[in-house]
Protein backbone atom coordinates (compact mmCIF):
# COMPACT_ATOMS: atom_id res chain seq x y z
CA UNK A 1 0.00 0.00 0.00
CA UNK A 2 2.55 2.04 0.87
CA UNK A 3 4.72 1.55 -2.44
CA UNK A 4 1.32 2.06 -4.08
CA UNK A 5 1.22 5.47 -3.00
CA UNK A 6 4.11 6.98 -3.70
CA UNK A 7 5.35 10.02 -3.90
CA UNK A 8 2.47 10.27 -1.15
CA UNK A 9 2.76 7.66 1.63
CA UNK A 10 -0.82 7.15 3.12
CA UNK A 11 -1.42 8.84 6.68
CA UNK A 12 -1.77 6.34 9.44
CA UNK A 13 -3.85 8.27 10.99
CA UNK A 14 -5.90 9.08 8.28
CA UNK A 15 -6.93 6.46 6.28
CA UNK A 16 -7.94 7.71 2.53
CA UNK A 17 -10.61 5.44 1.63
CA UNK A 18 -10.43 6.68 -2.29
CA UNK A 19 -6.56 5.52 -1.77
CA UNK A 20 -7.51 2.26 -0.43
CA UNK A 21 -10.43 1.47 -3.18
CA UNK A 22 -7.87 2.12 -5.91
CA UNK A 23 -5.44 0.15 -4.05
CA UNK A 24 -7.74 -2.95 -4.54
CA UNK A 25 -8.84 -2.25 -7.51
CA UNK A 26 -5.56 -2.75 -8.69
CA UNK A 27 -5.15 -6.07 -7.24
CA UNK A 28 -8.47 -7.43 -8.42
CA UNK A 29 -6.80 -6.01 -12.36
CA UNK A 30 -3.55 -8.41 -11.47
CA UNK A 31 -5.62 -11.38 -11.14
CA UNK A 32 -6.14 -10.98 -7.03
CA UNK A 33 -8.90 -13.00 -5.78
CA UNK A 34 -11.61 -11.46 -3.56
CA UNK A 35 -10.37 -13.45 -1.00
CA UNK A 36 -6.96 -11.87 -1.25
CA UNK A 37 -8.24 -8.50 -1.19
CA UNK A 38 -10.74 -9.00 2.50
CA UNK A 39 -7.25 -9.98 3.98
CA UNK A 40 -5.98 -6.69 2.68
CA UNK A 41 -8.90 -4.97 4.30
CA UNK A 42 -8.38 -6.20 7.37
CA UNK A 43 -4.51 -5.57 7.49
CA UNK A 44 -5.07 -2.12 6.48
CA UNK A 45 -7.65 -2.11 9.02
CA UNK A 46 -5.65 -2.87 12.02
CA UNK A 47 -3.01 -0.54 10.68
CA UNK A 48 -5.11 2.72 10.35
CA UNK A 49 -7.39 1.33 13.78
CA UNK A 50 -10.65 1.28 11.74
CA UNK A 51 -12.86 -0.69 10.45
CA UNK A 52 -12.75 -0.60 6.70
CA UNK A 53 -14.63 -3.55 6.23
CA UNK A 54 -17.76 -2.14 7.60
CA UNK A 55 -17.33 1.51 4.96
CA UNK A 56 -20.03 1.53 2.70
CA UNK A 57 -17.94 2.25 -0.04
CA UNK A 58 -15.68 -0.58 0.46
CA UNK A 59 -18.25 -2.84 1.50
CA UNK A 60 -19.89 -2.21 -2.24
CA UNK A 61 -16.28 -2.80 -3.76
CA UNK A 62 -16.41 -6.15 -2.17
CA UNK A 63 -19.40 -7.56 -2.99
CA UNK A 64 -18.96 -6.15 -6.54
CA UNK A 65 -15.60 -8.37 -6.51
CA UNK A 66 -17.53 -11.36 -5.28
CA UNK A 67 -20.13 -10.95 -8.52
CA UNK A 68 -17.24 -10.46 -10.55
CA UNK A 69 -15.06 -13.37 -9.42
CA UNK A 70 -16.68 -15.67 -7.73
CA UNK A 71 -14.10 -18.64 -7.59
CA UNK A 72 -15.28 -22.21 -8.19
CA UNK A 73 -16.28 -24.39 -5.34
CA UNK A 74 -15.06 -27.91 -5.28
CA UNK A 75 -17.13 -29.70 -3.26
CA UNK A 76 -15.81 -33.32 -4.26
CA UNK A 77 -11.93 -33.79 -4.32
CA UNK A 78 -10.98 -34.82 -8.11
CA UNK A 79 -9.17 -37.93 -6.69
CA UNK A 80 -10.06 -41.68 -5.55
CA UNK A 81 -9.10 -42.70 -2.26
CA UNK A 82 -9.24 -46.05 -3.35
CA UNK A 83 -7.00 -45.75 -6.29
CA UNK A 84 -4.45 -44.09 -4.05
CA UNK A 85 -4.44 -47.13 -1.30
CA UNK A 86 -4.09 -49.46 -4.40
CA UNK A 87 -1.07 -47.39 -5.71
CA UNK A 88 0.44 -47.38 -2.27
CA UNK A 89 0.28 -51.26 -1.53
CA UNK A 90 2.94 -51.77 -4.40
CA UNK A 91 6.31 -50.20 -6.20
CA UNK A 92 7.94 -47.53 -5.64
CA UNK A 93 6.51 -47.44 -2.07
CA UNK A 94 6.84 -51.38 -1.40
CA UNK A 95 8.33 -53.17 -0.36
CA UNK A 96 10.18 -51.03 2.18
CA UNK A 97 13.25 -52.58 1.66
CA UNK A 98 13.88 -51.10 -1.87
CA UNK A 99 11.43 -47.89 -0.97
CA UNK A 100 13.70 -44.40 -1.38
CA UNK A 101 13.81 -41.77 1.45
CA UNK A 102 11.36 -39.77 -0.05
CA UNK A 103 8.72 -41.91 -1.38
CA UNK A 104 9.03 -43.03 2.59
CA UNK A 105 8.11 -39.64 3.69
CA UNK A 106 5.04 -39.33 1.00
CA UNK A 107 3.87 -42.22 2.08
CA UNK A 108 3.91 -41.84 5.67
CA UNK A 109 2.64 -38.22 6.06
CA UNK A 110 -0.11 -39.27 3.48
CA UNK A 111 -1.39 -42.05 5.69
CA UNK A 112 -1.02 -39.68 8.76
CA UNK A 113 -3.15 -37.30 6.79
CA UNK A 114 -5.70 -39.54 5.90
CA UNK A 115 -5.94 -41.70 9.53
CA UNK A 116 -6.35 -38.70 11.17
CA UNK A 117 -7.91 -35.73 9.22
CA UNK A 118 -5.94 -32.85 11.20
CA UNK A 119 -4.54 -30.07 9.04
CA UNK A 120 -1.58 -29.62 7.76
CA UNK A 121 -0.15 -27.14 9.69
CA UNK A 122 -0.84 -29.62 12.76
CA UNK A 123 1.93 -32.16 11.28
CA UNK A 124 4.29 -29.56 11.67
CA UNK A 125 3.85 -29.66 15.01
CA UNK A 126 4.67 -33.14 15.65
CA UNK A 127 7.64 -34.02 17.76
CA UNK A 128 9.46 -37.28 18.10
CA UNK A 129 10.36 -36.81 21.76
CA UNK A 130 8.51 -37.83 25.22
CA UNK A 131 5.21 -37.56 26.14
CA UNK A 132 4.64 -36.27 22.67
CA UNK A 133 4.94 -39.59 20.66
CA UNK A 134 4.32 -42.63 22.59
CA UNK A 135 4.40 -46.35 20.73
CA UNK A 136 2.19 -49.14 21.58
CA UNK A 137 1.43 -52.30 20.79
CA UNK A 138 -1.71 -51.49 19.29
CA UNK A 139 -1.46 -47.75 17.94
CA UNK A 140 0.94 -44.89 18.38
CA UNK A 141 -0.16 -41.98 20.14
CA UNK A 142 0.80 -38.16 19.03
CA UNK A 143 0.69 -35.06 20.93
CA UNK A 144 1.41 -30.98 19.67
CA UNK A 145 3.75 -29.10 20.52
CA UNK A 146 2.70 -27.01 23.42
CA UNK A 147 4.15 -23.58 21.62
CA UNK A 148 1.66 -24.52 18.81
CA UNK A 149 -1.29 -22.49 18.47
CA UNK A 150 -4.04 -24.69 16.28
CA UNK A 151 -6.68 -23.65 14.44
CA UNK A 152 -9.06 -23.49 17.48
CA UNK A 153 -7.06 -22.14 20.26
CA UNK A 154 -8.83 -23.70 23.35
CA UNK A 155 -7.25 -26.12 26.05
CA UNK A 156 -9.29 -28.80 25.01
CA UNK A 157 -8.48 -28.46 21.26
CA UNK A 158 -4.75 -28.11 21.91
CA UNK A 159 -4.37 -31.04 24.15
CA UNK A 160 -6.18 -33.40 21.74
CA UNK A 161 -4.32 -36.75 20.84
CA UNK A 162 -3.93 -37.90 17.67
CA UNK A 163 -4.32 -42.01 18.05
CA UNK A 164 -3.04 -43.99 14.94
CA UNK A 165 -4.18 -47.34 15.43
CA UNK A 166 -2.18 -50.33 13.85
CA UNK A 167 -4.07 -51.98 11.04
CA UNK A 168 -3.57 -55.72 10.07
CA UNK A 169 -0.53 -55.97 12.12
CA UNK A 170 -0.62 -60.45 12.00
CA UNK A 171 -1.69 -60.70 8.53
CA UNK A 172 -2.52 -64.31 7.65
CA UNK A 173 -3.28 -64.34 3.91
CA UNK A 174 -2.31 -62.60 1.15
CA UNK A 175 -5.12 -60.29 0.87
CA UNK A 176 -4.15 -59.18 5.51
CA UNK A 177 -0.21 -58.92 3.76
CA UNK A 178 -1.63 -56.18 1.52
CA UNK A 179 -3.37 -54.50 4.26
CA UNK A 180 -0.53 -54.63 6.35
CA UNK A 181 1.11 -52.42 3.56
CA UNK A 182 -0.98 -49.38 4.81
CA UNK A 183 -0.71 -50.25 8.44
CA UNK A 184 0.58 -46.19 9.14
CA UNK A 185 1.73 -47.64 12.46
CA UNK A 186 4.05 -49.77 10.69
CA UNK A 187 5.27 -46.92 8.18
CA UNK A 188 5.90 -44.48 10.98
CA UNK A 189 8.11 -46.79 12.81
CA UNK A 190 10.08 -47.79 9.42
CA UNK A 191 10.17 -43.44 8.77
CA UNK A 192 11.67 -43.01 12.10
CA UNK A 193 14.26 -45.71 11.84
CA UNK A 194 15.34 -44.67 8.35
CA UNK A 195 15.52 -41.21 9.38
CA UNK A 196 16.89 -41.17 12.68
CA UNK A 197 20.64 -41.36 12.01
CA UNK A 198 19.92 -37.89 9.70
CA UNK A 199 17.82 -35.87 12.59
CA UNK A 200 19.05 -32.90 13.60
CA UNK A 201 15.39 -30.99 14.96
CA UNK A 202 13.23 -33.26 16.94
CA UNK A 203 10.07 -32.16 14.75
CA UNK A 204 8.72 -35.96 13.06
CA UNK A 205 8.89 -34.91 9.04
CA UNK A 206 12.34 -33.77 8.58
CA UNK A 207 14.25 -33.31 5.38
CA UNK A 208 15.52 -36.05 3.74
CA UNK A 209 18.53 -34.70 1.33
CA UNK A 210 19.34 -31.32 0.41
CA UNK A 211 20.82 -28.03 2.56
CA UNK A 212 18.06 -28.50 4.91
CA UNK A 213 18.77 -32.19 5.21
CA UNK A 214 17.77 -33.38 9.17
CA UNK A 215 15.96 -30.40 9.73
CA UNK A 216 12.08 -29.84 10.37
CA UNK A 217 10.02 -29.04 6.86
CA UNK A 218 7.72 -26.29 6.42
CA UNK A 219 3.95 -26.45 6.22
CA UNK A 220 4.16 -25.88 2.53
CA UNK A 221 6.42 -29.02 1.93
CA UNK A 222 4.06 -31.20 3.99
CA UNK A 223 1.12 -30.39 1.51
CA UNK A 224 3.34 -30.87 -1.65
CA UNK A 225 4.65 -34.46 -0.20
CA UNK A 226 0.86 -35.00 0.66
CA UNK A 227 0.11 -34.36 -3.06
CA UNK A 228 3.53 -36.11 -4.46
CA UNK A 229 1.67 -39.31 -2.70
CA UNK A 230 -1.25 -38.87 -4.58
CA UNK A 231 0.26 -38.31 -8.02
CA UNK A 232 2.73 -40.92 -7.41
CA UNK A 233 0.06 -43.60 -6.64
CA UNK A 234 -1.96 -42.60 -9.59
CA UNK A 235 1.63 -42.86 -11.76
CA UNK A 236 2.54 -46.06 -10.09
CA UNK A 237 -0.90 -47.81 -11.59
CA UNK A 238 -0.74 -46.09 -14.88
CA UNK A 239 -2.99 -43.55 -14.54
CA UNK A 240 -3.25 -40.21 -15.33
CA UNK A 241 -3.70 -37.83 -11.53
CA UNK A 242 -6.34 -35.19 -11.47
CA UNK A 243 -5.69 -31.59 -11.69
CA UNK A 244 -6.25 -29.52 -8.68
CA UNK A 245 -5.24 -31.85 -6.46
CA UNK A 246 -4.80 -29.93 -2.55
CA UNK A 247 -3.71 -31.37 0.31
CA UNK A 248 -6.57 -29.94 2.43
CA UNK A 249 -8.80 -32.32 0.62
CA UNK A 250 -7.49 -35.41 2.81
CA UNK A 251 -9.69 -34.19 5.29
CA UNK A 252 -13.09 -34.32 3.71
CA UNK A 253 -11.95 -37.27 2.23
CA UNK A 254 -11.13 -38.97 5.45
CA UNK A 255 -14.50 -37.97 6.92
CA UNK A 256 -16.01 -38.98 3.83
CA UNK A 257 -15.31 -42.49 4.21
CA UNK A 258 -15.05 -42.80 7.65
CA UNK A 259 -18.80 -41.64 7.50
CA UNK A 260 -19.75 -44.25 5.03
CA UNK A 261 -17.92 -47.15 6.57
CA UNK A 262 -19.42 -46.45 9.68
CA UNK A 263 -16.91 -44.85 11.70
CA UNK A 264 -18.09 -41.28 12.31
CA UNK A 265 -18.33 -42.01 16.19
CA UNK A 266 -14.61 -42.83 16.30
CA UNK A 267 -12.84 -39.68 14.41
CA UNK A 268 -11.20 -37.11 16.83
CA UNK A 269 -11.15 -34.01 14.68
CA UNK A 270 -9.83 -31.72 17.14
CA UNK A 271 -9.36 -28.85 14.33
CA UNK A 272 -13.07 -28.56 14.25
CA UNK A 273 -15.43 -26.30 16.58
CA UNK A 274 -17.09 -29.72 17.40
CA UNK A 275 -14.55 -33.02 18.04
CA UNK A 276 -15.44 -35.42 15.77
CA UNK A 277 -13.16 -39.11 16.00
CA UNK A 278 -10.56 -40.81 13.84
CA UNK A 279 -10.49 -43.29 11.45
CA UNK A 280 -9.77 -46.62 12.72
CA UNK A 281 -8.34 -48.33 9.82
CA UNK A 282 -7.72 -47.89 6.30
CA UNK A 283 -8.81 -50.47 3.43
CA UNK A 284 -6.81 -51.26 0.20
CA UNK A 285 -9.06 -54.16 -0.90
CA UNK A 286 -12.19 -52.81 -2.24
CA UNK A 287 -12.90 -55.27 -5.20
CA UNK A 288 -13.29 -57.98 -2.01
CA UNK A 289 -14.16 -55.97 0.88
CA UNK A 290 -12.30 -57.83 3.17
CA UNK A 291 -10.66 -55.34 6.22
CA UNK A 292 -8.86 -57.70 9.10
CA UNK A 293 -11.83 -57.74 11.34
CA UNK A 294 -11.88 -53.83 11.46
CA UNK A 295 -14.50 -51.54 9.50
CA UNK A 296 -14.72 -52.01 5.95
CA UNK A 297 -13.93 -48.53 4.89
CA UNK A 298 -14.32 -49.12 1.38
CA UNK A 299 -17.27 -51.13 0.63
CA UNK A 300 -18.90 -49.57 3.59
CA UNK A 301 -19.94 -52.52 5.10
CA UNK A 302 -19.01 -53.97 8.68
CA UNK A 303 -17.55 -57.65 8.02
CA UNK A 304 -15.98 -58.66 12.04
CA UNK A 305 -14.40 -61.48 12.85
CA UNK A 306 -16.79 -63.21 15.55
CA UNK A 307 -15.92 -63.10 18.90
CA UNK A 308 -16.27 -65.49 21.55
CA UNK A 309 -18.98 -63.48 23.16
CA UNK A 310 -20.76 -63.72 19.13
CA UNK A 311 -19.93 -67.75 19.05
CA UNK A 312 -21.04 -68.52 22.72
CA UNK A 313 -24.66 -66.61 22.32
CA UNK A 314 -24.80 -68.22 19.09
CA UNK A 315 -24.33 -71.16 20.25
CA UNK A 316 -27.23 -70.76 23.28
CA UNK A 317 -29.64 -70.21 20.18
CA UNK A 318 -29.07 -73.27 18.48
CA UNK A 319 -29.12 -75.48 21.45
CA UNK A 320 -32.55 -73.66 22.60
CA UNK A 321 -33.65 -74.19 18.70
CA UNK A 322 -33.02 -77.58 18.38
CA UNK A 323 -34.88 -78.57 22.36
CA UNK A 324 -38.10 -76.84 20.80
CA UNK A 325 -37.30 -79.62 17.13
CA UNK A 326 -36.37 -76.97 14.42
CA UNK A 327 -34.07 -78.59 12.73
CA UNK A 328 -31.54 -78.41 9.58
CA UNK A 329 -32.68 -75.37 7.22
CA UNK A 330 -35.77 -74.11 9.51
CA UNK A 331 -33.06 -73.93 12.39
CA UNK A 332 -30.74 -71.52 9.81
CA UNK A 333 -33.81 -69.45 8.70
CA UNK A 334 -34.89 -68.73 12.63
CA UNK A 335 -30.91 -67.40 13.13
CA UNK A 336 -30.90 -65.22 10.38
CA UNK A 337 -33.81 -63.40 11.80
CA UNK A 338 -33.15 -59.92 13.00
CA UNK A 339 -34.39 -59.93 16.50
CA UNK A 340 -33.38 -57.16 19.02
CA UNK A 341 -34.34 -57.04 22.23
CA UNK A 342 -36.93 -54.75 22.80
CA UNK A 343 -35.85 -51.35 24.85
CA UNK A 344 -37.91 -49.81 27.60
CA UNK A 345 -38.69 -46.16 26.48
CA UNK A 346 -41.44 -44.18 27.75
CA UNK A 347 -42.81 -40.93 26.18
CA UNK A 348 -44.35 -38.30 28.46
CA UNK A 349 -47.70 -36.33 27.61
CA UNK A 350 -46.66 -32.83 28.13
CA UNK A 351 -50.09 -31.48 27.87
CA UNK A 352 -51.54 -33.97 30.63
CA UNK A 353 -53.55 -32.70 33.69
CA UNK A 354 -52.10 -34.66 35.83
CA UNK A 355 -48.64 -32.27 36.13
CA UNK A 356 -48.86 -29.49 37.82
CA UNK A 357 -46.46 -26.77 35.84
CA UNK A 358 -45.12 -24.04 38.58
CA UNK A 359 -43.69 -22.08 35.79
CA UNK A 360 -44.41 -20.78 32.34
CA UNK A 361 -41.77 -19.38 30.24
CA UNK A 362 -44.63 -18.05 27.59
CA UNK A 363 -46.31 -16.16 30.00
CA UNK A 364 -44.54 -15.22 33.33
CA UNK A 365 -43.22 -11.62 33.91
CA UNK A 366 -39.24 -13.13 35.00
CA UNK A 367 -39.22 -14.38 31.30
CA UNK A 368 -40.69 -11.47 29.54
CA UNK A 369 -37.59 -9.73 28.54
CA UNK A 370 -36.19 -12.95 26.77
CA UNK A 371 -36.88 -13.18 22.77
CA UNK A 372 -39.22 -15.56 21.45
CA UNK A 373 -38.25 -15.73 17.69
CA UNK A 374 -37.74 -19.18 17.20
CA UNK A 375 -34.37 -17.96 15.01
CA UNK A 376 -32.30 -18.06 18.47
CA UNK A 377 -32.08 -21.53 18.34
CA UNK A 378 -29.48 -20.54 15.21
CA UNK A 379 -27.58 -18.25 17.78
CA UNK A 380 -24.08 -20.42 18.76
CA UNK A 381 -24.13 -20.81 22.79
CA UNK A 382 -21.91 -22.72 24.58
CA UNK A 383 -21.77 -26.43 24.99
CA UNK A 384 -24.36 -27.76 27.28
CA UNK A 385 -26.29 -24.52 27.76
CA UNK A 386 -29.90 -23.94 26.92
CA UNK A 387 -31.29 -20.85 24.96
CA UNK A 388 -32.93 -18.50 26.80
CA UNK A 389 -36.06 -18.38 24.48
CA UNK A 390 -39.21 -17.52 25.50
CA UNK A 391 -40.46 -20.64 24.40
CA UNK A 392 -41.77 -23.61 26.34
CA UNK A 393 -39.66 -26.24 24.37
CA UNK A 394 -37.40 -27.44 27.59
CA UNK A 395 -39.53 -29.48 29.97
CA UNK A 396 -38.59 -31.26 33.03
CA UNK A 397 -41.22 -33.09 35.34
CA UNK A 398 -40.59 -34.20 38.41
CA UNK A 399 -42.43 -37.76 40.28
CA UNK A 400 -42.41 -36.48 43.87
CA UNK A 401 -43.60 -39.19 46.58
CA UNK A 402 -43.53 -37.15 49.48
CA UNK A 403 -43.13 -40.14 51.84
CA UNK A 404 -39.92 -40.72 50.13
CA UNK A 405 -36.16 -39.50 51.00
CA UNK A 406 -35.78 -38.60 47.99
CA UNK A 407 -38.37 -36.14 47.75
CA UNK A 408 -36.56 -33.10 48.96
CA UNK A 409 -34.10 -33.95 46.83
CA UNK A 410 -35.96 -33.43 43.91
CA UNK A 411 -37.65 -29.81 45.42
CA UNK A 412 -34.02 -28.57 45.86
CA UNK A 413 -33.06 -29.76 42.12
CA UNK A 414 -36.02 -27.38 41.09
CA UNK A 415 -35.66 -24.75 43.30
CA UNK A 416 -31.76 -24.57 41.89
CA UNK A 417 -33.03 -24.25 38.30
CA UNK A 418 -35.97 -21.97 39.07
CA UNK A 419 -34.29 -19.38 40.94
CA UNK A 420 -31.10 -19.33 38.58
CA UNK A 421 -34.01 -18.43 35.78
CA UNK A 422 -32.55 -21.46 33.65
CA UNK A 423 -34.90 -21.78 30.65
CA UNK A 424 -36.95 -24.86 31.72
CA UNK A 425 -40.67 -25.29 32.38
CA UNK A 426 -40.75 -27.40 35.61
CA UNK A 427 -43.17 -29.70 36.98
CA UNK A 428 -44.33 -31.78 39.58
CA UNK A 429 -46.98 -34.99 39.86
CA UNK A 430 -47.66 -36.19 43.19
CA UNK A 431 -47.42 -39.45 43.72
CA UNK A 432 -51.08 -40.88 44.96
CA UNK A 433 -51.76 -44.70 46.16
CA UNK A 434 -54.62 -46.22 46.36
CA UNK A 435 -55.33 -46.03 49.58
CA UNK A 436 -57.54 -43.51 51.34
CA UNK A 437 -56.92 -39.79 50.25
CA UNK A 438 -57.15 -38.88 53.97
CA UNK A 439 -54.06 -40.91 54.77
CA UNK A 440 -52.28 -40.17 51.40
CA UNK A 441 -49.20 -37.66 51.80
CA UNK A 442 -49.13 -37.59 48.30
CA UNK A 443 -52.78 -36.59 47.55
CA UNK A 444 -52.61 -33.95 50.86
CA UNK A 445 -49.62 -32.35 48.99
CA UNK A 446 -51.45 -32.21 45.63
CA UNK A 447 -54.80 -30.40 47.36
CA UNK A 448 -52.59 -28.16 48.99
CA UNK A 449 -50.24 -27.07 45.68
CA UNK A 450 -53.35 -26.93 43.83
CA UNK A 451 -55.52 -24.60 46.65
CA UNK A 452 -52.42 -22.52 46.18
CA UNK A 453 -52.33 -22.04 42.78
CA UNK A 454 -56.24 -21.30 43.24
CA UNK A 455 -55.72 -18.50 45.43
CA UNK A 456 -52.60 -16.81 43.83
CA UNK A 457 -51.16 -18.69 40.99
CA UNK A 458 -48.37 -21.92 40.34
CA UNK A 459 -45.19 -19.29 40.67
CA UNK A 460 -46.44 -18.54 44.38
CA UNK A 461 -47.97 -22.33 45.01
CA UNK A 462 -43.85 -23.48 43.88
CA UNK A 463 -42.43 -21.19 46.19
CA UNK A 464 -44.48 -21.91 48.82
CA UNK A 465 -43.65 -25.42 48.55
CA UNK A 466 -39.54 -24.78 48.23
CA UNK A 467 -39.78 -23.11 51.39
CA UNK A 468 -41.56 -26.12 53.05
CA UNK A 469 -39.38 -28.79 51.28
CA UNK A 470 -39.24 -30.23 54.51
CA UNK A 471 -42.61 -31.39 55.27
CA UNK A 472 -42.45 -34.89 55.60
CA UNK A 473 -40.05 -37.49 56.99
CA UNK A 474 -40.70 -40.92 56.26
CA UNK A 475 -41.97 -41.29 59.76
CA UNK A 476 -44.98 -38.93 59.38
CA UNK A 477 -48.20 -39.81 59.28
CA UNK A 478 -50.94 -37.72 57.87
Amino acid sequence: MSSFCLPNPPDPLRPDVPKILDFLQRGLEIGLKPSTLKVQVSALSSIFDQDLAGHRWIKRFMTSANRINPGKQVIVPPWDLNIVLQGLTGPPFEPLSTCSPQNLAYKTVFLVAITSARRVGEFQALSIREPYLLVREDSIILRLDPSFLPKVVSEFHRSQEIVLPTFCNNPANSEERKCNTVDVRRILLHYLDQSRALRVDHNLFVHSSGQNKGKKVAKSTIATWIKKAITEAYFAQNKLPPVGIKAHSTRSTSVSWAERAGQRDNLHMPSWKVPRNRINAVTVTADKGRSCGTEDQLSGRRSRTPGPDILKNEGKALHGLSVLGIKNEDLIKYLQLQVHPGEENYALDIHNSAINWANDIETDYKYSKWPSSLQELLRPVFPGAIRPIRRNFFNLVLFLDPAQDYAADYVKLAELFYQHNVPLRVGFVFVVSSGEAVEDAGAALWCAFNYMADESDASHAFTSLISGKKYITPETKL
